[in-house]
Formats: C-alpha cells, sequence, structure tokens
C-alpha cells in the first residue's frame, strides 16, 4: 500500500516552497543592493581623493564625493540588513550558542527552536508594528534626509514590508519546529541537508 502524504504536510513543503523562492529573491536583491552601495562608496572615496589636488574653482568641476553618499548609505545598508532577516530565519542560520545543548536530542533541539521561533515572532511583530506607526509620522510630517532630500519613508516602508514577512516565516519555522517535536527531528539539522532541497 502507497503512503500519501498529508494535507498538512502538502500545505508545509507548499508553505515551505514560496517563502523560500521569496526570501531567497530578497536575499538576493540585499545582497545586489549591498555591492552598488559598495561601489557607491568606492566611487565616492575615489572623486574625493582626486577632488584634493585637483579640485576648487580652478580645477575640474565634475571630481569630488557624491553628494549625500553617507546618507545614501545608511538607508540604503539599513534596507539591505532588512532584507537578509528572512532568509536567515528561513534556514535557521541566524548567529546561536549551543555550548550547552550540544549533545541534547532532536527532541530538545526542536523545543529550543520552538520556543525561539515563537519568541522571535512576537519580537518581529512589535517592530513590524513600530516600524510602520514610524513610517506613517515620516510622511505625515514630509521628513527627508539633508543632503539628497530622500523621503525617510521609504526605509520605514522597506523595513514595515521585510519584517512583516520575518513575522510570518517565524511563525512557519515555529510550525516547522513543532512538526520536529511531535515527529522526532531536529528541523535546523534537517534544514541544513542538501536533500532536505531534492
Amino acid at each position: 500500500m502507497t503512503d500519501h502524504p498529508s494535507f498538512g504536510d502538502r500545505a508545509f513543503v507548499r508553505t515551505r516552497s514560496v517563502l523560500l523562492t521569496l526570501t531567497t529573491w530578497i536575499a538576493l536583491l540585499a545582497g545586489a543592493l549591498m555591492l552598488g552601495l559598495a561601489l557607491m562608496s568606492v566611487v565616492s572615496i575615489l572623486g574625493r581623493w582626486f577632488a584634493g589636488p585637483f579640485g576648487g574653482p580652478e580645477g575640474v568641476p565634475w571630481l569630488g564625493a557624491i553628494r549625500g553618499d553617507y546618507e545614501i548609505m545608511e538607508m540604503g545598508a539599513a534596507i539591505a540588513i532588512f532584507g537578509f532577516l528572512p532568509y536567515c530565519q528561513m534556514r535557521y542560520t541566524h548567529v546561536t550558542i549551543d555550548l550547552f545543548i550540544y549533545r541534547a536530542g532532536v527532541r530538545t533541539h526542536a523545543f529550543l527552536s520552538l520556543l525561539a521561533a515563537v519568541l522571535f515572532a512576537l519580537v518581529l511583530g512589535l517592530l513590524c508594528w513600530r516600524t510602520f506607526v514610524g513610517m506613517q509620522e515620516m510622511i505625515t510630517y514630509s521628513e527627508v534626509t539633508m543632503m539628497r532630500r530622500l523621503p525617510l519613508w521609504w526605509a520605514y516602508a522597506a523595513g514595515t514590508v521585510v519584517l512583516g514577512l520575518t513575522t510570518l516565516v517565524a511563525l512557519f519555522t515555529a510550525w516547522d519546529s513543532w512538526r520536529g517535536l511531535m515527529q522526532g527531528f531536529d528541523p535546523a539539522a534537517r534544514e541544513s541537508s542538501a536533500e532536505f532541497d531534492t
């Protein structure tokens, strides 16, 4: 007799596939953003360096630092760092210290993963809410950066979306950890296994 996966198992696999695809693409975009910021920083530093001997009224007028490079870096880096959070949660790759539980059983690991995921979801949900409130205030008062006049709500909007997604991912990993607790496997160890993605 052939064993068919239950509805819960099928729902889990489909949900995991959607979330993993989404978080992977967001992480890739965040990495591309960080790369772009690094290149901008190099161009700005070189421009500032060349402007030293050649800049000024009688020098080359377009040499110099990119105006507002610190603002662009600050806002862009914040958005990029937020972008890595969902993938890290999905893959159980947040930094952990397992010195005291290294030899513990798989159910102990699953229980601790469940506890961490639930607490993480609560904290992220709170952060998402407060970031959304902050975004509304930035829009209401038309707050912008000093040099480039970039609207500050852009960063808040990106943070709200990504924190909301990370909250959903944390709830999913809580579900995953609950399955591990009931079925006797460590979800974090299973996630790092190449076989699970095949």
